[in-house]
């Protein structure tokens, strides 16, 4: 099924192949980017969106984030297929996008796909528990191959168990359950998921960030706790320096007393003798 390929005045709003492909291609320079721990995923999507925007294609980060989640579950899929019928279908004839999702999965390492996770729920309820490896050149096993490995373990995975356990060059994804997708056409809604900004982030970096951000506000208590401690400890020298100041005035005023007693008695004395 074609793409929707609907514009509004200010420009294309709605998923088509030009805009699909930029996505792609801009997804592919910020790739890295997804890697980093301490880097939301909202923020890599809303650059993308206003990468796009800047090209005439007004798409939000929340449409940009949900259509590349379709187009990787599209081309695992594809990838599962080729795994359990036995051999590789040039997904590029059926899907316009396969091509450029291949290299961008392939790009810099070889996928391993584990077959019993390839179990899909409209093909063969056998699975097999070898690991079958996939690069650009290799071969994929024949069925006959596949089921001399799968003699000593069978099992029936869903499809959207199977789709989440495969091991492919992309950021990991937080598994939960999606609707089957029909056709590549993605004209969403934005409420068609949660809007809660978080733009599907991994867990533990939720975790993380939520520990660092406790962290923090610990340490800013600390430190005010420290301040009012440093100021009272300022007053109270500055009390103490009072106090024995007075202290020094009291005691050099006892010293004079005592020196002006001594002479008048010594006086008195004086007197006295020479009477």
């Amino acid at each position: 099924m074609a793409e929707s390929s609907e514009t509004g005045d200010d420009g294309s709003k709605t998923w088509n192949r030009q805009n699909t492909f930029l996505l792609i291609d801009a997804y592919n320079l910020h790739k890295e980017k997804f890697q980093e721990p301490f880097t939301k995923k909202k923020d890599i999507w809303d650059t993308i969106s206003q990468e796009l925007k800047a090209k005439g294609h007004h798409l939000s980060g929340e449409k940009c984030d949900k259509k590349f989640r379709d187009l990787k579950r599209r081309y695992k899929t594809i990838m599962c297929r080729n795994v359990l019928s036995g051999k590789l279908v040039d997904g590029s004839n059926k899907w316009i996008y396969f091509d450029k999702m291949d290299a961008l999965a392939r790009k810099g390492s070889t996928m391993t796909y584990q077959a019993s996770s390839c179990s899909l729920s409209d093909e063969s309820p056998g699975s097999m528990s070898s690991p079958v490896t996939i690069s650009a050149q290799s071969h994929v096993p024949s069925i006959s191959e596949l089921s001399r490995r799968s003699e000593n373990d069978l099992s029936c995975k869903s499809e959207s168990d199977s789709l989440s356990d495969l091991d492919i060059n992309f950021e990991s994804t937080p598994r939960k359950k999606f609707k089957k997708s029909t056709d590549d056409h993605d004209d969403h809604d934005d409420h068609s998921y949660h809007n809660d900004h978080s733009y599907h982030d991994d867990p533990d970096d939720h975790n993380l960030q939520q520990l660092l951000e406790a962290m923090l506000e610990q340490s800013k208590k600390e430190t005010e706790i420290l301040s009012k401690l440093s100021e009272e400890n300022a007053k109270m020298l500055e009390r103490l320096e009072t106090i024995h100041k007075e202290r020094l005035k009291v005691e050099s005023t006892k010293a004079e007393a005592m020196l002006t007693f001594n002479a008048l008695f010594k006086n008195f004395l004086q007197k006295n003798v020479n009477k």
